[in-house]
This record gives C-alpha cells, structure tokens and sequence, in this order.
C-alpha cells in the first residue's frame, strides 16, 4: 500500500509545541472547542486530536486526487466517557478541483463509532473519486457531545489503492 496522506492538525503549530505541554486547547467565542493531547490519550506515538467542550466540530485534511483512483481511509477514534448522544465519525466527501463541493453528495462515505464502545476502535471507508471530483477531504468528526464525553482521534491516513493493472 501506499500512504499518501497523513492527517495533519493544525499545521500552524508545531509538534515540539506540544510535546511539552499536556494539550493544547483552541477557543471558539471563548469557549474551549477543539484539543490537540499528548499520552495517554494517544492511540500511538506523541499526539492525538480531539473535540471537547462543542456540541459540534470538525477536524478536516484534504489531499489532491483525480477521478476514478481508488482509496482505503482509515483513523483510530474513540470517547473518554460513555455518552450515548455523541457521534463520533469519519467522512469522506469531495470537492471540484477549485475547492468547491461537489453538489452530489451520493458519493460521501462515513464510518460511525458504535455508541457504547470503550477504548480505541477502528474506522474505515473505501471510496473511489468519483467524475468531477479534484481533492478527497478527510473529516474526523464529533456532534451531538454533551456533558464531559471528549472524541479523540489518532492514527488518521489515507492510502491510495492501486488498480490490478498498474
């Protein structure tokens, strides 16, 4: 397989920044939106993403494709509390070349994470580019949150799938 793209969060702000704090916290209104966190939250390595404190939010990463290439997305997510009205969720969807969305939503894709599971779980869609499309944007996504429940994402790649005649 190869990887093409990585999930890349907040690319302003450097790893080494957050290496040596415990999170980061960006505000929205005044109100803590969005996390970057250091271990033990992390699936792997040094840092995960997560949404805390909004109802709603979303992480997105968009990579260049063209119509017809084939790709396995894939992230590890999870919840820090129990919390039954939370979504946590992968989506794939497409915009044109030029950065618009592509009016036909019949091509989106999404992965939810089963309401009630604990520790880290796996997310996976296969999408194939449809006509028109000219970037894949890769969305890790909470709605729903309340009370103290976190969505946390780490390990989020994008892997384009050869075809048997390349």
């Amino acid at each position: 397989m190869l990887r093409t793209a990585t999930l890349c969060v907040l690319a302003a702000l450097s790893i080494a920044e957050v290496a040596h704090a415990d999170s980061v916290t960006i505000a929205k209104g005044g109100q803590p939106a969005m996390t970057i966190v250091v271990p033990p939250e992390a699936h792997q390595g040094k840092v995960a993403a997560s949404i805390g404190g909004a109802g709603s939010a979303v992480y997105l990463q968009s990579l260049q494709v063209a119509p017809g290439e084939r790709y396995l997305c894939e992230l590890w997510a999870k919840r820090t509390a129990p919390d039954a009205e939370a979504g946590v969720q992968l989506t794939v969807r497409w915009q044109t070349p030029g950065g618009a969305w592509l009016p036909d939503n019949s091509h989106d894709r999404s992965a939810v994470l089963p309401a009630g599971t604990a520790g880290w779980q796996p997310l996976q869609v296969a999408v194939e580019v449809p006509e028109g499309a000219g970037r894949l944007v890769f969305m890790c996504s909470a709605s729903g949150r309340r009370g103290e429940a976190v969505a946390v994402f780490d390990d989020a790649a994008a892997y384009r799938i050869p075809r048997e005649a390349e």
